[in-house]
């Protein structure tokens, strides 16, 4: 039994690993994400229950249709007629109609209703899109973070060896006399300097680690970065903001809260015109006194026409509120647009910043490669100094840490784009 449970136990373990260390990569989050993030499951079904208002346009444009029955006893008094008339007495009364109103026309106003309720789930759903497309973009943001901050920890367990073993060489030669205390505090200040920024970056891995699991629900210890995408991607930022204005999400969203606001204020100025319908009614009414007790059918067809002369007081107030709700959505709009246009300049020109320092960061870092097989080779012919190539190697990891901060800062910039342009829950982004 106990040989059992271990064989299960290591079975266990190596399907663990086996999920843990295959790569996964920021297009397989996104997928992941789209199935699974609760929260985007949520905006989905906010999106679903809009949707379901959609056919309650054409309720206008149907006939109202009203059934009416009526059983009872009545009393006839006819007044000023003799007693044995016959006319005055108790009788049942079985009354049964049908009638059906058809509108014909209401100043358009059932026309423009649906037109409001197009644009209003046209709008919830350009919402759905800028909402999802904004927590695809905050797990991206985890994602990155979260690779960043496992690399720069990795590469700080090497610095913190080279400043040892350089801080081991300075006292050597400080009980040599060849350097000073002096120099011996310098470097030990610069050790105590990583230790503390090691701690730091264990903390905000820790913080990391704890805001990915929120975000997608597992540990994903094999993080890798793709090559970016281009395809399709604009080449500057006048064409990055042209695409914008034809994809941003949130600009389309004010474009269709200004299409409903006219559809409203048209339905408001529909209920000054004249309102037309068609009414037909079909009613039996069994056993009436005035025809000898014979039953009576009555049939009617008419063409109603209402003319408005001059309507409450609301509704001139709600004319003057939906005219200045249709002013304000202008406005709205035209300061999203405005504010694109500002946003994709700047982050464009962020695009282009760190794609520039990744390219001089590498040229940094081969000069500094360089150095180090210079030093290594002098100190191989005996002419070098042990204590600048390990100045050269902690050059070289800071670099490292840099290119990391930088490539990172990169994607965010190139991601960034993608979000404004609405392209981040359509598998454009790899």
């Amino acid at each position: 039994m106990k040989y059992l449970v271990r064989i299960l136990n290591i079975i266990i373990i190596i399907l663990l690993c086996t999920n843990f260390s295959s790569a996964v990569t920021i297009t397989d989050i996104l997928e992941y994400s789209l199935k699974n993030n609760s929260e985007i499951l949520l905006e989905k079904a906010r999106l679903d229950k809009e949707k379901s208002l959609v056919n309650n346009g054409i309720v206008g444009f149907l006939p109202e249709i009203k059934a009416h029955y009526q059983r009872g006893r009545k009393k006839d008094d006819a007044l000023g007629i003799e007693r044995d008339n016959n006319l005055d007495k108790m009788s049942d009364q079985n009354i049964k109609s049908i009638n059906i109103n058809q509108p014909l026309f209401q100043g358009f106003r059932n026309f423009y209703k649906i037109k409001e309720i197009k644009s209003n789930f046209a709008r919830a759903n350009s919402y759905y899109e800028q909402r999802v497309n904004e927590i695809l973009y905050s797990i991206i943001e985890s994602y990155l973070n979260l690779y960043k901050l496992r690399k720069i920890a990795s590469y700080q367990k090497g610095n913190i060896v080279n400043h040892e073993e350089l801080l081991k060489l300075i006292k050597q030669r400080n009980r040599l006399g060849e350097l000073s205390n002096s120099e011996v505090i310098i470097y030990e200040t610069k050790l105590f300097n990583i230790l503390l920024k090691n701690m730091e970056v264990k903390k905000d891995l820790f913080k990391a680690e704890q805001e990915y699991d929120n975000y997608i629900g597992r540990v994903d210890f094999n993080l890798e970065l793709t090559k970016l995408d281009n395809v399709d991607f604009p080449n500057n930022d006048v064409e990055f903001f042209n695409q914008a204005v034809s994809n941003n999400s949130n600009l389309q969203k004010y474009k269709h809260i200004i299409n409903s606001s006219k559809a409203i204020l048209k339905q408001r100025r529909g209920s000054f015109s004249p309102n037309i319908e068609l009414t037909a009614s079909l009613s039996d009414q069994e056993s009436v006194t005035y025809l000898n007790n014979r039953d009576l059918r009555t049939e009617s067809l008419s063409l109603n026409i209402s003319i408005p002369l001059f309507q409450k007081a609301s509704e001139y107030f709600n004319l003057n509120q939906a005219h200045k709700d249709v002013v304000f959505a202008k406005n709205e709009y035209e300061k999203i647009y405005n504010d694109l246009r500002r946003d994709s300049k700047q982050i464009y020109k962020e695009y282009n910043f760190y794609k520039e320092m990744i390219n001089e960061n590498i040229i940094l870092f081969n000069l500094t490669k360089d150095r180090i097989t210079s030093l290594n080779e002098q100190i191989r012919l005996g002419v070098g100094d042990v204590i600048d190539l390990l100045n050269a190697k902690i050059e070289l990891q800071a670099l490292e840490e840099q290119k990391i901060e930088y490539k990172i800062s990169y994607f965010l910039s190139y991601y960034r784009i993608l979000l404004y342009l609405n392209f981040l829950n359509k598998g454009d982004a790899t």
